[in-house]
């Protein structure tokens, strides 16, 4: 028997839904990136009156850096400072090693770049207390919560239904568990 060449494959992408129901996925994908540029803009222009060029090109190297955003909504307020306080010194920290290696820091005024030091994190945290003000209302919007059932009472089954239960911006309701898989208890929509 003659050896066939086995067909080369290709993992196929990953689609970003953008549904209604995906809303505050999306936002949390965002949120993190954006407040960032949006902050350096913010710092840029009320400093030197003007946004320049070398901000645009910072701006799409940290958006770059950061995008996606991580989920912190179910994080508790001071692992997510840490967390924040940590990744921001080290995309700063990184930011400054390849300015100053590359010189291109020299054409950012010292000031905006102090500034944006501190206004970044503040901008996160707060950018991050907004959103989880505002998460039930989202969660509201994207419609009626998804009907889940369990199927398996084993220790991963009561670990998902126990973490499926204690999400408060889930959009997943629990009804309960099932020993068999059987169609109805898989059906539910």
């Amino acid at each position: 028997m003659p050896d066939r060449a086995l067909p080369v494959i290709f993992r196929k992408g990953t689609r970003l839904s953008l549904g209604r129901d995906q809303l505050l996925n999306v936002i949390e994908l965002l949120l993190e990136p954006l407040t960032l540029v949006v902050s350096l803009w913010a710092v840029a222009l009320v400093i030197e009156g003007r946004l320049g060029p070398h901000e645009v090109i910072l701006a799409l190297i940290v958006f770059s850096l950061t995008f996606p955003g991580p989920s912190r909504l179910a994080m508790p307020y001071l692992r997510l400072l840490r967390y924040i306080a940590l990744g921001w010194g080290t995309i700063a920290g990184l930011l400054y090693l390849f300015g100053y290696a590359s010189r291109y820091i020299e054409h950012f005024d010292a000031d905006v770049i102090h500034t944006w030091l501190w206004v970044a994190p503040v901008s996160l945290v707060g950018a991050h207390i907004a959103l989880r003000a505002a998460a039930p209302a989202i969660r509201a919007f994207q419609g009626e919560a998804r009907r889940v059932a369990v199927v398996g009472m084993n220790e991963q089954g009561i670990e998902l239904a126990q973490r499926l239960s204690d999400d408060l911006y889930s959009n997943v309701r629990l009804l309960g568990f099932s020993t068999t898989a059987r169609r109805s208890a898989c059906s539910l929509t």
